[in-house]
């Protein structure tokens, strides 16, 4: 594994993949997110146009690392997996707790070759418009008890909100090439 800053991630991987037609055969991106209550994943759609959520994995399950390179693994294959974005909460570098579970990982060494990089949405206007869905989410839709659940699921939905901005980001940037 290794990382690639944001915008070297696009241009060494994703570019290609984005000017392509071939939708069947497109690789695509996994969205990875990592705190101490769950890990959790998304996946770009087949065009890489929109972020979809995959599985969230309880952190306290033992072997949390293991679990997650069989899942990787086999999202790989299943999804056409060409990389991985690890979303992070603010613009600083990946978080220590992230690092030590890439790190573990990376010492699985069934994941050479792959790279990945990390994002933290910014934009003002994604922000809005995920919490707006959030609250239609919570609001609409029954919620089982107890009533702290809506906080939980935006909190595992923020993996599908980062890599959604990558995405976006990405493909406003092919556009301009």
């Amino acid at each position: 594994m290794k990382y690639l800053k944001p915008l070297d991630f696009y241009n060494e991987i994703f570019k290609d993949i984005l000017k392509k037609r071939d939708y069947v055969h497109s690789g695509r991106l996994l969205g990875l997110e990592v705190s101490d209550k769950y890990v959790s994943f998304a996946v770009s759609d087949c065009k890489n146009k929109t972020a979809v959520p995959l599985r969230i994995l309880d952190g306290q399950e033992n072997n949390l690392s293991s679990m997650a390179a069989d899942i990787i693994q086999s999202l790989i294959r299943e999804y056409n997996i060409v990389g991985f974005v690890v979303c992070t909460r603010e613009t600083n570098p990946i978080d220590a707790q992230t690092q030590i579970f890439i790190d573990d990982l990376f010492k699985t060494q069934i994941f050479e070759g792959l790279k990945y990089t990390d994002y933290a949405s910014t934009s003002k206007n994604e922000e809005f418009v995920f919490k707006q869905h959030m609250k239609f989410v919570s609001e609409n839709l029954p919620q089982p008890p107890p009533q702290d659940m809506s906080k939980t699921i935006m909190e595992n939905s923020y993996v599908v909100y980062a890599l959604q901005g990558y995405l976006n980001f990405t493909n406003k940037m092919a556009k301009e090439d």
